[in-house]
């Protein structure tokens, strides 16, 4: 399945909740999604699979099970990891009072909500848009309640210390992804010994603090040499490397091949 989508014409910005669009779509290796509802409030769950998500210049591993809620004005760009597939579901919102909800129950601005059980709220949206093909009211107000029941469920979705710890690691490590990383310094920050975070990171993402921090550098490098000109030098400098010839071992081990050969790879698959 590559995409299922159904857009409302009808809608009306001026009014305080309207519907833009749902659907469901499924990326495959290679195939990035750029944001193409800039004005409007976006609610997306991950149906399968496993991807990337860059929000404001910030960066999230996502999984099946998480939630996205992409507010106005925010700009957006999600991809699968290499090799897989990424099935989403999403909702697509205009109007003022669909953001004063959105704020109302979910104050954090956050915007990745993981382990989250909406996948059925997102089916049930779906299934209105089949069954009233041709009758937007009717859409629109079955989407409504499915909304707030979403933002019901969002907002009581307990973590507990435990969970909120692995939550404060996992920001922690996409905030320094460019950087150099040290398990040592971050549990001496957070004052819980290296087993602890480990063992407690590890149940929560399904591999450790460190495995996460070198995947989404890895990821990041790839996504330089993918869509930039940058030089490997700059690449380098940008992601905090002692030196070139470092970088390009550390890339190497992990990818079997070398900087160079991997540009010039991806941008042939590209064409």
């Amino acid at each position: 399945m590559n995409e299922t989508l159904f857009e409302y014409l009808e809608h009306r910005d001026n009014e305080p909740i309207s519907l833009v669009a749902l659907g469901e779509s499924c990326k495959s290796q290679n195939k990035n999604t750029q944001r193409r509802f800039f004005d409007n409030s976006v609610l997306e769950t991950v149906v399968s699979g496993q991807g990337i998500l860059e929000v404001n210049g910030k960066t999230y591993e996502l999984t099946g099970g998480d939630v996205i809620i992409l507010r106005k004005g925010t700009n957006y760009s999600c991809h699968p990891v290499d090799g897989g597939t990424l099935q989403r579901a999403f909702i697509v919102l205009s109007g003022e009072f669909s953001e004063i909800l959105i704020d109302a129950y979910l104050p954090d601005n956050g915007c990745i909500y993981h382990n989250c059980n909406t996948q059925g709220l997102f089916k049930d949206a779906i299934d209105a848009a089949r069954k009233y093909p041709n009758d937007y009211q009717s859409v629109l107000t079955e989407v409504i309640c499915i909304f707030m029941r979403m933002l019901v469920e969002l907002s009581t979705h307990r973590v507990s210390p435990q969970t909120e710890l692995a939550e404060n690691v996992h920001d922690y490590l996409n905030s320094h992804i460019d950087k150099p990383f040290s398990l040592d310094m971050l549990c001496d920050k957070l004052g819980y010994s290296k087993n602890h975070i480990i063992n407690l990171f590890r149940n929560e993402y399904g591999k450790t603090p460190y495995q996460y921090y070198t995947d989404m550098r890895l990821e990041t490098v790839k996504m330089f040499l993918k869509n930039t000109n940058l030089t490997l030098s700059e690449i380098s400098k940008r992601m905090s490397f002692s030196n070139r010839q470092y970088f390009s071992s550390w890339f190497k081990s992990l990818c079997g091949m070398s900087l160079s050969e991997y540009r010039i790879q991806i941008r042939k698959e590209k064409q």
